[in-house]
This record gives structure tokens, C-alpha cells and sequence, in this order.
């Protein structure tokens, strides 16, 4: 960032209930994000230097999923995006405005809008030209792909160390004892890992997840998915908020959610099971 950069502030937020039911750490962490990332709301967030800064302790785990994707996206290089921060400080995008054409090459450099203009988040409006279309049908080529490639990996990628799993023996190790609840996409959490190991060892991440499997929390249906528990860090989480599961609903819907918690750890023990007997 060059210099001190003038923003627009939302001075509406502090009627929306959303702002008003977030802990005051929580809002502090809001304002800082809004403060410092760049002029396309994207930040490289150091969470140290932001607690420093707030001057408390964040749960940024929990803080994402109160957020949700309609306020901030994890971008594939881990940088966090503020999906409405470009729409209120500039309205509708123009790649024939000079201003804009800054904040155009920004989202081009952290992939969050393709060369014709047309953003994967958020909201923009901009020209774009045949060969930019072109462009843009072989991105799609390539992405249809992918996704069938995603496909055929699945298929081989279920056994620890089996032959043709595209996933290192360390990842499956932990695959396996993540909560099953909401486990989503592999190739997703495979990558979510790979960045995760750069911040933690392996160990640390291994053992705080087959810790957070066997927590209230873990066997219930709030559990976090995969992706959401990696980028957060929450292998470094105050261990009792894994203990407040939720009571709320009829006595039906407890029944419920306990046959389902106690299929999901029958589950896991048959898993470590079979791999033993591997």
C-alpha cells in the first residue's frame, strides 16, 4: 500500500443486527480488516499484529463463520477478501475509469477477477474483448477438466497410502480422524492443509483434530468443515469453546442429532480399525 489511503465508512452498520451481535473483539477485528486491506478489500491478515493491534485475543475460526462467504472469502492463496467492500467505495467497476483500471489490476493480481472483467466474487462491470472471451471459454475448457480430474482422483484417494491417491500419507492420516459431519470437498482440503503445515506441524494439527472429533462440538452438526478449521487455525482454539454444542430444538431433534453423533463415532473407530488391519 502506498501511503495513507481515505476510505468511505459504513456508518449504517451499527443499526444492522449482524455488526450489533458480534463480541467487541469481534468488532474490532471487523474495523482493523476494513482498515487495512488493500484498495480492492483484499488482506494478507497477520494475526498476531491484528491482535496486537485490537489489543485481545480473536477467535478468527469462529470469526470467519459468523462472517460467512456474503462478507469475507478465503482466497486460494489464503489472503482474506471482503466481498462488499468494492461495491460501497466504488459502486459499479469501469475499466474506462483511470481509478478503477488500479483496483481492476489488483483483483487481476489475486485472482479474484478473470481478463474479461467478470469478477468470481463480489460485483463488477466492465468491457471485455473477443480474444478475452476466448480466453475465458478455455478457462472454462479447463475447469470442466478439472473438475472430472477432481472425480477420478476421489475414486483412488480413499485409502491411506493406496496406490494412486494423488493425497501424501499425512493429509489421509488426518482426513481420516477430521469429524465427518461436514468433510465437503477433499481436493479443497488437501490444498487448505498444505498451507496449514507452513503455520503448524503436522502433529499439532493431527492431534488437536482427533481432539476436536470427540468434543461436543465435533460430533454434533455445528462442527466446522474442514477448509473452515485449517484456514482459521483452529488447532490453536480455547478448548472449551469446543465443549458448547448446541441444546436448543424439540426432544425429537436431540434424539436426533445423539443417533447421528454416536453413528459418527462408530464411524471413525471402524475407520481406525481397518487401517490398523492395514
Amino acid at each position: 500500500m502506498d501511503g495513507p489511503m481515505k476510505r468511505f465508512t459504513e456508518t449504517t452498520r451499527f443499526e444492522d443486527p449482524w455488526y450489533r451481535k458480534l463480541s467487541p473483539e469481534m468488532k474490532l477485528a471487523w474495523e482493523y480488516l476494513y482498515a487495512k486491506c488493500d484498495n480492492a478489500g483484499v488482506i494478507d491478515l497477520d494475526r498476531e499484529g491484528a491482535e496486537f493491534h485490537i489489543g485481545a485475543k480473536v477467535d478468527w475460526g469462529s470469526f470467519l463463520e459468523i462472517c460467512g462467504g456474503k462478507r469475507i472469502q478465503v482466497l486460494e492463496s489464503g489472503k482474506w477478501f471482503l466481498v462488499r467492500f468494492i461495491e460501497f467505495q466504488y459502486g459499479s467497476l469501469s475499466d474506462r475509469s483511470a481509478p478503477h483500471r488500479k483496483v481492476l489490476s489488483l483483483l487481476q493480481q489475486h485472482n479474484i477477477v478473470e481478463g474479461s472483467g467478470s469478477l468470481h466474487v463480489g460485483y463488477i462491470e466492465a468491457t471485455s474483448s473477443p480474444k478475452e472471451k476466448d480466453k475465458d471459454k478455455e478457462k472454462d475448457k479447463e475447469k470442466e477438466k478439472e473438475e472430472e480430474k477432481e472425480k477420478e482422483e476421489e475414486k483412488d484417494g480413499g485409502v491411506v497410502g493406496g496406490s494412486g491417491s494423488p493425497y501424501s500419507e499425512r493429509f489421509e492420516e488426518f482426513w481420516l480422524e477430521y469429524p465427518s459431519g461436514r468433510k465437503g470437498s477433499k481436493r479443497t482440503t488437501f490444498k487448505a492443509y498444505e498451507k496449514a503445515v507452513s503455520r503448524a506441524s503436522h502433529d499439532v494439527i493431527l492431534e488437536a483434530a482427533k481432539e476436536y472429533a470427540m468434543t461436543p462440538v465435533g460430533l454434533s452438526e455445528f462442527v466446522k468443515a474442514p477448509t473452515t478449521w485449517l484456514n482459521g487455525d483452529c488447532w490453536d482454539d480455547d478448548r472449551t469453546s469446543w465443549q458448547r454444542a448446541e441444546t436448543g430444538g424439540s426432544g425429537n431433534a436431540r434424539m436426533q442429532r445423539n443417533m447421528q453423533n454416536a453413528v459418527n463415532v462408530m464411524r471413525r473407530l471402524e475407520e481406525n480399525d481397518k487401517r490398523i488391519l492395514e
